[in-house]
C-alpha cells in the first residue's frame, strides 16, 4: 500500500495554506501602508485647519518641528515594520514556488512508466512555518521592487510635507 494519497493532501494542504498566508500578508503590509497615510495626514489636516481657523494663522516653528519630527518618526517606523512583513511575505512566495515545482515533478512521477520522483532534502523546509524562518530566501526582484514600493509609501508624504512646511515658513517670514 502507498502513502501517496496522504503524502499528496499533505502538498496540497500546504499550497493552499502558503496561498493563504502570502494574501494574508499582503493584506497586512496594506493596512500598515494606509494607516500610516492616514495617520500621517490627518493629524497635519488638523494642524491646517486650525492654522486656517485661526484669527492670526501664524506657524510655530517649534510646533512644526515637533510634528516633522513625530511624522519622520512614524515613517521609520511603519517601513521597518512594513520590509518585516515583506520579507516573510517573500519567504513564503518562495517556498510556495519551490514546493509547486516539486509538486509537478512528483505529479508526472505518477503516469505510467515513470520512476517515482524523491522528495529533495529542501522538502522538509518548506513544508514549515516559511514566514518565521530566518534566512534570506526572500531576496529577488519581487522583494526588491516591494521595498522600493516601501521607501516611496514612507518616504514622499514626509518630503512633501517638509517642502510644504518651509514654503509656509518663508512666507511668513517674508511678511
Amino acid at each position: 500500500m502507498s502513502d501517496r494519497p496522504a503524502f499528496q493532501q499533505v502538498l496540497l494542504d500546504e499550497i493552499a495554506g502558503k496561498n493563504a498566508a502570502v494574501h494574508a500578508y499582503d493584506r497586512i503590509l496594506w493596512t500598515i501602508r494606509s494607516g500610516f497615510v492616514t495617520v500621517l495626514f490627518v493629524g497635519w489636516g488638523f494642524i491646517l485647519r486650525s492654522l486656517a481657523e485661526s484669527a492670526q494663522p501664524r506657524v510655530r516653528p517649534g510646533v512644526a518641528t515637533a510634528m516633522l519630527i513625530a511624522s519622520a518618526g512614524l515613517a521609520v517606523t511603519a517601513f521597518i515594520v512594513d520590509i518585516h512583513y515583506a520579507r516573510r511575505k517573500f519567504r513564503v512566495i518562495a517556498d510556495l514556488n519551490e514546493l509547486l515545482a516539486y509538486t509537478v515533478r512528483y505529479a508526472t512521477s505518477l503516469l505510467p512508466d515513470r520512476p517515482e520522483v524523491p522528495a529533495p532534502e529542501s522538502l522538509l523546509q518548506v513544508l514549515c512555518v516559511s514566514g518565521e524562518s530566518d534566512d534570506d530566501r526572500f531576496r529577488g526582484a519581487g522583494y526588491t521592487r516591494a521595498a522600493r514600493i516601501s521607501a516611496v509609501v514612507y518616504g514622499v508624504p514626509p518630503t512633501f510635507i517638509l517642502a510644504g512646511l518651509l514654503a509656509l515658513l518663508a512666507v511668513e517670514g517674508s511678511r
